[in-house]
């Protein structure tokens, strides 16, 4: 997310990606997704771990899309 900002004033591309999704947690958890999908679909992964600030939007997210796991 920061290179895309810092690239944002010229290139257009980053610009638009930015511009998709303006809630900053909302795009750090679609950024989370599409790169545990990537990792999957290339068999790069073993596991994955996805952290967030308790009680956090993006911690609910993560556990609707993706489950959670019981805490070690």
């Amino acid at each position: 997310m920061d290179v895309l900002e810092a690239d944002a004033g010229a290139n257009p591309l980053s610009a638009m990606v930015l511009g998709l999704v303006e809630d900053p947690e909302l795009r750090l958890f679609h950024a989370d997704a599409a790169t545990i999908k990537a990792l999957s679909d290339q068999e790069l992964a073993v596991g994955v771990m996805l952290t967030a600030p308790p009680g956090s939007d993006r911690e609910q997210w993560i556990k609707e899309r993706f489950g959670q796991e019981d805490e070690a």
